[in-house]
């Protein structure tokens, strides 16, 4: 599998980091407050299972984004349910009936995902100069086992040249929630080489 040279993950993770500035400053006008996305670094792996392995009990929610357009990619979220239900309490108001507060949830964790693969999706857009944008995020729950299962599905058909990025994440809400979902992203073939070629004009 592809691995990118220091310049070239240095470039990704200066988009990623400037596409959750982005989204955070949107997600601010939701959660109708301060809130702060941070990445601590990104690494880019070869496919291995382990760095799969989804070792969290309960049920969890899995977000996905397809990238599409001119490259190739996908956008995963994943949430465990201690984690889903702080951002309810923290973005939703009280009351309504189960099958209003069911909906109301799924929305809330969609427009997650939709802000910050948006952002980071528009940024790598602007920065590689390519026509690309995400697809309506799809939302599933299930257990460990079940959202491993997923997740292997969605990576055990990778190419050589493609590449796996995950990239370590915290949200910090002014009110003192504090957030760390796994977010991790498949990048096809061509969208790995917008990458690289945009990294090499940099360099020179």
């Amino acid at each position: 599998m592809t691995i990118l040279t220091l310049s070239e993950k240095q470039l990704a993770q200066e988009i990623i980091e400037a596409g959750y500035e982005n989204a955070a400053q949107s997600f601010s006008s939701v959660a109708q407050q301060q809130v702060v996305i941070e990445t601590s670094g990104i690494t880019i792996s070869t496919f291995t299972e382990e760095d799969f392995s989804v070792k969290d009990a309960g049920k969890l929610t899995l977000i996905t984004t397809e990238i599409i357009g001119d490259a190739q990619g996908k956008s995963f979220l994943l949430l465990t349910e201690s984690e889903c239900q702080a951002m309810f309490a923290t973005c939703l108001p009280e009351g309504g009936s189960p099958e209003e507060r069911q909906l109301m949830e799924e929305a809330i964790l969609k427009e997650l995902d939709n802000i910050i693969s948006a952002a980071v999706i528009t940024e790598f857009s602007n920065v590689l100069d390519v026509s690309i944008y995400g697809d309506v995020p799809n939302l599933t729950e299930g257990s460990a086992e079940e959202v491993q299962l997923s997740i292997l599905s969605e990576f055990t058909d990778l190419a050589d040249d493609d590449i796996c990025l995950f990239a370590n994440t915290r949200f910090s809400f002014e009110q003192n929630t504090t957030l760390q979902p796994r977010f991790f992203w498949k990048f096809h073939q061509n969208l790995v080489d917008r990458i690289k070629g945009q990294a090499s004009v940099l360099g020179q």
